[in-house]
């Protein structure tokens, strides 16, 4: 895992299929009210990922 954050997992491509199985049946955490974030406060490793595609 490249950053903890709460219902979000970024892995390298190759990790893909071993995150989505570590994942699958993990109930998803309740989020307070500082998880929420906004593109201003993204990781640079997440703007990195959508600004790619």
């Amino acid at each position: 895992m490249i950053e903890k954050r709460k219902n979000l997992v970024i892995v390298p491509s190759r990790d893909l299929e071993r995150a989505v199985r570590d994942n699958l049946l993990r109930e998803p955490e309740p989020m307070d009210r500082e998880d929420y974030r906004f593109w201003d406060l993204n990781d640079r490793v997440i703007k990195e990922v959508y600004e790619s595609l």
